[in-house]
């Protein structure tokens, strides 16, 4: 396939994503319909290579376009400063490429503006000086400013470089379904592996040629968090996990524990999805349709441990998912406290007195962290914060899980274990 082709197939898949849709449900739908492996490999790296340098790219363009262009004219020139920064594209190929792509799409008359945006692109300095700090971080490290500010605010200055300086690993993280192969046998199937606490990180190329039934994709992060699920806990546990979907965690803790598992969803078709991802497994769990927000009365008091792994920002996986960064803004996170408290209130009443509430997000602010967890204690005490550890994974001094790429080498992620007193 040419490489006009290539990112006619990239911008059509960006105008989506900045439309609002989501980046791996659409790039997987662009990928089942290329048969060659380059072409997969190429308008892969493009598209999210454009997603990850998103700011950067608008502030080099802003620079050069006062006026901001149309979408179309935006995507096709932001591929083509991507191009020409990151990638082994001949200058003059890619301006060609971008160049005649415009008129392609219907723009014949806005050529010439987009080869003169390109060829000028180079001009712009990045990484920028700026008495402004932190706008200076949100430039070079191409994260929007509302997100920088947040960060700098709660961690420091040094902090935050070092959380979006992070380069995340091109492998893929893999946990191993030990009811079907020993991991020593799953490790000969591999030409590279390197081993974690709860599993590998391997070739994807690798896992194409293995069964899916012997593994699941499962990054380092989530498995982490449910092996500090499962702290305190002994086998045979009846585990509740109220926000299961797609049904990772509650998979990976009914085997850890050989527990009694219901997991939950508010929608059907993401109970189903539960559903397929156990039978995949080879695991035993009941999934059921429910609001995690709402008291559901045959819950009571019946579970030694709830899990509420509840909807956020997802600021702690923008590195794998970068549409995360303009696809938020600042205005969503008191609506998302608000399900965050509700979650956790509902949970603690499922609990059996000596269990267990987990409370996690996949984020780093506080506000739907510490803060959730801290509020939550002030009014129930009834309930206190246990400092555990597990394989891989333990609390800080403060009683919190905290789990950074710059010092984890995995997502960002957020566990607080909650007790309920035996009185």
């Amino acid at each position: 396939m040419r490489t006009a082709e290539r990112n006619l197939i990239v911008t059509e898949l960006l105008l989506k994503v900045y439309g609002g849709a989501y980046s791996s449900i659409e790039l997987n739908k662009a990928l089942n319909s290329l048969h060659d492996e380059r072409d997969k490999a190429y308008v892969s790296r493009l598209f999210y290579g454009v997603l990850s340098k998103n700011v950067q790219l608008d502030y080099i363009l802003g620079m050069l376009a006062p006026k901001k262009p149309k979408p179309k004219v935006a995507v096709v020139i932001k591929t083509g400063i991507y191009m020409l920064r990151y990638m082994d594209e001949p200058d003059y190929a890619v301006t060609n490429t971008q160049t005649e792509l415009i008129k392609k799409l219907g723009k014949k008359e806005l050529s010439g503006f987009v080869n003169a945006v390109l060829r000028k692109s180079k001009d712009v300095k990045i990484p920028i000086s700026d008495k402004d700090k932190v706008f200076e971080t949100s430039i070079n490290f191409s994260c929007p400013l509302w997100i920088t500010k947040k960060l700098v605010s709660q961690y420091g200055l040094d902090f935050t470089r070092a959380y979006l300086g992070a380069t995340p690993t091109d492998k893929t993280h893999v946990r191993v379904n030990t009811d079907k192969i020993s991991k020593e046998d799953f490790k000969a199937k591999l030409s590279f592996f390197k081993e974690t606490p709860c599993g590998f990180f391997v070739e994807y190329s690798d896992l194409k040629k293995t069964d899916s039934s012997l593994y699941t994709v499962q990054s380092l992060a989530s498995g982490l968090a449910v092996k500090y699920y499962a702290a305190g806990l002994g086998e045979g546990v009846k585990v509740l996990d109220l926000c299961a979907a797609p049904g990772g965690k509650a998979v990976y803790i009914a085997q850890l524990l050989k527990a009694s598992v219901t997991a939950c969803d508010i929608y059907p078709h993401r109970v189903e999805l539960i559903r397929s991802y156990a039978r995949r497994m080879g695991v035993n769990l009941t999934a059921v349709e429910n609001d995690a927000t709402v008291y559901r009365p045959e819950f009571s008091e019946k579970f030694d441990c709830v899990i509420c792994d509840v909807p956020c920002s997802g600021l702690g996986v923008m590195f794998s998912k970068p549409d995360v960064t303009f696809n938020r803004s600042e205005k969503d996170i008191p609506a998302l406290n608000a399900i965050q408290s509700a979650v956790l209130e509902q949970a603690a009443k499922y609990v059996k007195k000596g269990g267990f509430v987990n409370y996690s997000t996949c984020t780093v602010l506080r506000e739907e962290n510490e803060d959730i967890v801290r509020r939550f204690l002030s009014v129930h005490p009834d309930f206190s914060l246990v400092r555990a550890s597990a394989e891989g994974v333990e609390a800080d001094e403060d009683g919190f899980v905290r789990l950074f790429p710059q010092t984890d080498s995995c997502d960002g992620f957020f566990v607080a274990k909650l007790r309920r007193n035996q009185q």
